[in-house]
């Protein structure tokens, strides 16, 4: 991928992509659509969901939501190949359209709106070029920036110079109750989106997943990216994650299998606008197979203590066996074990900790709290790495070792580096 820019201070950007593929164990056949419809169709007691504000859905339910959406994204021209961004959406909307647009073959980009939030939202318009958008009313960072007014500011500024080429704003239920979201001429809502799916025939969808099928084989295969995830990197600086359906069809045979031996559990998972890739794989590895998905509200606040307030209720709450969140919040919980004595937590089992190289005494302080932790990978590099062995069963020879990729990882990262123009 080349994919270059420059700024006004003489430095040239340049995204450098690196690809990893795991094929020491085989791979599915099977089709990403065909995990999703045959799991969520007969899985009315298994759930999808959000806390704040609380939305509850059966697999089943979600599965069908989301195609009516994924007809309304037929309706409004879109296809196979196609790119849609969200932008500062949180809770059910942009997990419904994930799954919409994978079900079409339409490429997904999610991410993690840290501060300055207009960086990210110009350079996921001008690198990742979006067909279409769906725009939040989220807030991030110390100065918690509206994301919707963010993005005006953008779109504004880069049609000075060029049109912007998203054919498509569409804006979510919260943008739409929000008067601080300035609403703008020749935006769609997505109820809207909605409404028009509900017009069209469960025969077109069907068509046009066989079409996806037809003009890619087993599209499961296909190389081309179908998710990105915009995310600050382990180094700091921004990376690029790109996702391809057969990354999500075989995170969801094996999660099939493991669920086979172990049976179903709950996981407890970082909104989708805390961006990094852990909602999307969980939210695909919990609807093929058959888990339960509980999503923390998104973090909209600077104040650590309120977030983690607020995930630790949920937790206690919802009776959560596995949490995967954000690797600040985790080490925090696991640097205070006094929590266990605040909250209910005899459920929870594992916290999993991504994005972050743990040191020895943090592995050893994770499993105290939880014992089946998991060090989840060390660096991007290692989406869901090291098989998933309690840190408390670890050899010590083993415990300061970064994570090896798991089994059946396909993705790309693409890295920022900033070079001296010559």
């Amino acid at each position: 991928m080349s994919l270059t820019g420059s700024d006004s201070g003489g430095t040239k950007k340049e995204l450098t992509e690196s690809y990893y593929l795991d094929t020491s164990h085989p791979l599915t056949s099977r089709k990403l659509d065909e995990f999703l419809e045959e799991a969520c169709l007969k899985n009315d007691d298994r759930y999808m969901t959000w806390v704040n504000p609380y939305e509850k859905m059966s697999h089943k339910e979600f599965y069908t939501k989301a195609m009516v959406l994924a007809k309304g994204l037929l309706a409004i021209g879109m296809k196979r190949g196609d790119t849609f961004c969200s932008f500062g959406s949180q809770g059910s909307d942009p997990v419904l359209l994930l799954i919409a647009c994978a079900s079409l073959g339409i490429k997904y980009t999610a991410n993690y709106l840290y501060a300055p939030i207009g960086n990210v939202i110009r350079m996921m318009i001008t690198r990742i070029k979006p067909n279409a958008v769906l725009v939040g009313n989220c807030t991030s960072g110390k100065r918690q920036e509206l994301a919707c007014a963010e993005f005006i500011k953008v779109i504004e500024d880069i049609s000075k110079t060029h049109p912007h080429g998203i054919e498509h704003i569409i804006y979510d239920r919260k943008a739409a109750n929000d008067p601080l979201c300035n609403i703008q001429d020749g935006w769609s809502s997505l109820a809207s989106i909605y409404e028009l799916g509900e017009k069209i025939s469960d025969e077109v969808l069907r068509e046009a997943k066989e079409k996806v099928v037809q003009q890619s084989q087993s599209y499961i295969y296909v190389h081309h990216p179908t998710n990105t995830a915009i995310q600050n990197g382990s180094t700091g600086e921004p990376k690029i994650v790109l996702l391809n359906a057969r990354n999500m069809a075989n995170a969801a045979f094996h999660g099939q299998q493991r669920n086979s031996n172990y049976g179903a559990v709950t996981f407890g998972v970082n909104d989708i606008m805390e961006g990094d890739v852990k909602l999307i794989l969980v939210t695909f590895s919990c609807l093929a197979t058959g888990n339960n998905a509980v999503i923390y509200p998104a973090t909209n606040t600077p104040d650590d203590l309120a977030a983690i307030t607020e995930i630790l209720a949920a937790t206690e709450k919802y009776k959560i066996q596995l949490m995967i969140h954000r690797a600040d919040y985790v080490v925090k919980i696991a640097n205070n074990l006094s929590y266990k004595d605040q909250y209910d937590l005899k459920s929870l089992s594992a916290l999993v900790i991504g994005g972050y190289l743990s040191s020895p005494e943090l592995k050893q302080k994770l499993a105290a709290f939880a014992p089946y932790s998991m060090d989840g990978y060390g660096g991007t590099e290692f989406l869901n790495s090291i098989d998933p062995a309690p840190i408390s069963l670890l050899p010590p020879e083993k415990i300061n070792t970064v994570g090896k990729p798991a089994t059946n990882v396909e993705m790309k990262i693409v890295n920022e580096m900033v070079r001296l123009c010559q």
